[in-house]
């Protein structure tokens, strides 16, 4: 399915090969502008579940145009399998956190944060993990001096393998969500998607097969995990949807078969990457079934001013998670089973 968005009175969508460029007109900035202050009146805590239960009335708020493409991305499966919304200023974001314990003690609810949720909620509920930052909804992502080589959404130095997020969960998003507050040093985020390329019949039936172990990363750890093996791919067979995530799975024991395929997979995604420079504003919501991303090593600023995304999870269908829920209204999903 291609992603037909009504471009008229503005400017037009831009397809490139894993993700759709829109840009927000001036009459619509002032549009969310007005929008934003309207609705901080309403709340000073965009992530309370009384305001999250409402954020889908006030998402469809949102310019006109820019909730029919964000509602048309959703049913899009995977063509484009990512959109980049541009043309959005922020002018109340402070400095880059540089320590997990700022980004704490500094959490704002500022015009990206309500944005983003927003936006989000056209898409579906977000939600965090008790494992990863104190199970905020939002998070902060930006290097980390102590991590710098790790492949960690916090390490810099290193190139961030490509991934799907959370392959290893059950209940991962179906999208994710990023706003970027600055990034000085142009470091390229990666996407790459599973409608760029062909498999040979053979290696998809292969990844159709249990035949696979996914690890937990670093940010879970404490959780209790599974070594049973899963598939890769999943879904239809004939339009499947795709987990992976090289640095942290791996084949059955002896599975030289498995092996060749996730090999084939695997360097099909990296030769098929497309690297996108985001700029303070941007909006980049990735659906999770489709599409891996990644970033490029860069060389961080540790002086308040360098790279600073936002991030959320969404699901489509909160209900899923309800047993790892304290109850129906959290967002909080986590390793105990209530």
């Amino acid at each position: 399915m291609t992603l037909i968005i009504d471009t008229k009175n503005s400017k037009s969508a831009t397809k490139h090969s894993t993700y759709n460029l829109f840009t927000v007109s001036e009459n619509e900035l002032l549009e969310i502008k007005e929008l934003v202050e309207q609705l901080k009146e309403v709340t000073d805590d965009f992530e309370s579940p009384d305001f999250l239960k409402r954020a889908r009335t006030f998402g469809y708020r949102l310019p006109e145009r820019l909730v029919e493409y964000l509602s048309a991305f959703r049913y899009s499966n995977g063509s484009p399998g990512a959109i980049l919304i541009r043309g959005i200023d922020f002018s109340d974001s402070g400095r880059t956190p540089m320590s997990m314990e700022e980004s704490r003690l500094a959490k704002r609810n500022t015009d990206s944060d309500l944005l983003l949720i927003l936006m989000s909620s056209i898409l579906g509920d977000v939600f965090g993990w008790s494992s990863q930052r104190g199970g905020d909804i939002i998070n902060d992502v930006f290097p980390l001096q102590a991590n710098e080589r790790e492949q960690l959404s916090t390490g810099s130095t290193v190139d961030l393998a490509f991934h799907t997020e959370e392959a290893f969960h059950p209940y991962r998003a179906d999208y994710v969500g990023l706003t970027c507050i600055r990034n000085h040093e142009q470091a390229p985020t990666r996407l790459g998607s599973l409608k760029s390329f062909e498999l040979s019949p053979a290696t998809k039936e292969v990844l159709l097969q249990d035949r696979f172990i996914f690890e937990k990363d670093k940010n879970f750890e404490n959780e209790e995990g599974t070594d049973e093996p899963e598939s890769v791919l999943f879904g239809a067979s004939n339009d499947p949807y795709l987990r992976i995530d090289p640095a942290f799975m791996q084949v059955v024991s002896g599975d030289e078969v498995g092996q060749n395929a996730l090999n084939e997979i695997a360097l099909q995604l990296n030769v098929n990457l497309e690297d996108v420079y985001f700029q303070s504003g941007d909006f980049c919501f990735i659906d999770n079934y489709f599409l891996v991303h990644g970033r490029k090593a860069f060389k961080p600023l540790y002086d308040g001013t360098g790279r600073w995304l936002k991030r959320v999870n969404i699901t489509t269908d909160l209900r899923k998670s309800r047993a790892f829920r304290s109850d129906s209204d959290s967002r909080v999903i986590t390793s105990t089973k209530y």
